[in-house]
């Protein structure tokens, strides 16, 4: 799971699975974007946990 960071005070939620394209670039399914308020082609400070804390 990825802590996501936007700007607009969602900091601490959790995405499960998010889909790697390019190394440093994730795919956030359309509803989770609309959810958060995030726009296409946002950049997003992501912070990767240890795979013991899963």
């Amino acid at each position: 799971m990825c802590k996501v960071r936007p700007d607009h005070g969602t900091t601490g939620r959790k995405l499960s699975n998010p889909k790697v394209k390019r190394n440093g670039q994730i795919t956030i399914p359309l509803g989770l974007r609309e959810r958060f308020k995030i726009q296409e082609g946002s950049v997003l400070e992501v912070e990767a946990g240890s795979r013991e804390s899963y």
